[in-house]
């Protein structure tokens, strides 16, 4: 039963169910009464916080390329311990 009006006669109940469905101005009302209550809460939604985030992550690998001189000096260092 439509806006929760309800009676004790099923013949009136019938009746007052039937002109709400075949009532296309009472249809366009609720429709725009929606429509306003959806335009209420995007206008509304910036009085609230906003969270947003992102991740990235990278990995770099760094390779040392030592001349090959050098690396004869240190083998024939003498080690310290």
């Amino acid at each position: 039963m439509t806006g929760g009006l309800r009676s004790k006669n099923p013949e009136l109940n019938s009746l007052v169910e039937r002109s709400a469905k075949q009532n296309l101005d009472l249809k366009l009302a609720l429709e725009r009464v929606q429509e306003a209550r959806a335009a209420r809460g995007v206008a509304r939604s910036g009085y609230f916080p906003y969270i947003d985030g992102a991740a990235s992550a990278t990995r770099n690998r760094q390779r040392i390329i030592v001349p090959s001189r050098a690396a004869e000096i240190c083998r024939h260092r003498p080690s310290r311990i």
